[in-house]
């Protein structure tokens, strides 16, 4: 299982700049699961401008989410 969390309520979510900023950060986590390998985990996501804006939490695929 993969828990993506984006808050998008910083500066470098502003205006227009949301949609681009939200790929942007997508595109970097897609980088991460697939050129660095991560396996599983949890970690921070940063916007643009360095601040923590999210997580990330993967699991292993046999592992089931509490309810």
């Amino acid at each position: 299982m993969l828990k993506v969390e984006i808050i998008n309520s910083g500066s470098a979510f502003d205006g227009e700049g949301r949609g681009r900023e939200l790929a942007r950060i997508l595109r970097s986590l897609a980088y991460d699961l697939d050129e660095i390998g991560v396996q599983c985990g949890m970690w921070t996501l940063h916007d643009v401008n360095g601040n923590k804006c999210g997580t990330v939490d993967l699991l292993a695929a046999e592992t089931e989410p509490d309810q």
